[in-house]
């Protein structure tokens, strides 16, 4: 270890000065977050095989073939600075993805559910849905270019928002004039109703049903926040740098 902290001394000696580095966090409170299940984080490769066999005789009753994958983990994080920073999380997490596609391969689906909590994950249905999917689409057609509403499900949903949304909410983005969320004069649409009334879209660590760790790479402690409320844009997501440098371009303004 000593000789880990040395080397990382060695670098930082000969490394370029960085204009955007921010001083170390101090000591913190952290929201109290239950994110770890003894019976996730604990699951034998035995046990995940007996799950995946029932859900695969799904499959068969469908008459579809199937591929799938079944994990789980537990794990344990830490942050720890010599200004007196320091932070824990625990967290255990199970996801079950499975394709599915008729004998002819005409037809494929797709879904997938993830829980810290492995008794909340239903495989049978979740390899049932997919079943279904793959029935569903084996009779698709061409269709012309054109607008259509389209209705997406919950797992497409999840994809979208778990992948695309961190990104393009990024402050720095939109206050430079590189996202779909800014306005022109160097603005943003903070307060402008952008999407329908019925899409909210939130951040909240010690959620029941999806618990996350309560800090984030820094040691920078996480909360629960809006980001879209009934349609309105309410919040961008800001680096520690970033939130600094707006709070100095307000305060010249």
């Amino acid at each position: 270890m000593r000789g880990l902290v040395y080397q990382a001394e060695e670098l930082a000696a000969i490394s370029p000065e960085d204009r955007e580095y921010m001083p170390l966090l101090g000591l913190r409170k952290y929201l109290d977050v239950a994110a770890y299940d003894e019976e996730t984080g604990d699951m034998r490769p035995t046990q995940r095989a007996k799950s995946v066999a029932d859900a695969i005789a799904v499959a068969k009753k469908n008459k579809v073939v199937a591929a799938s994958f079944f994990e789980n983990s537990g794990d344990e994080s830490a942050v720890a600075n010599s200004a007196g920073l320091f932070a824990y999380h625990r967290g255990s997490v199970a996801t079950f993805s499975v394709t599915a596609r008729t004998p002819d391969e005409r037809g494929s689906g797709y879904t997938a559910v993830s829980s810290h909590r492995v008794r909340s994950i239903d495989l049978k249905e979740t390899m049932a849905i997919a079943a279904s999917e793959a029935i569903r689409s084996r009779n698709a057609r061409e269709i012309s270019p054109a607008d259509y509403p389209a209705i997406l499900e919950p797992q497409a949903v999840a994809d979208l928002v778990g992948n695309i949304m961190p990104r393009i909410l990024d402050a720095r983005l939109a206050d430079e004039g590189r996202s779909v969320f800014s306005a022109p004069e160097g603005k943003t649409r903070l307060g402008e109703r952008i999407f329908d009334p019925q899409v909210n879209i939130f951040t909240d660590p010690a959620h029941p049903l999806i618990p996350s760790s309560p800090f984030a790479g820094d040691g920078f402690p996480a909360g629960k926040a809006d980001f879209v409320r009934q349609g309105v844009l309410k919040n961008l997501v800001y680096s520690r740098f970033w939130a600094q440098n707006r709070r100095s371009r307000l305060g010249r303004s």
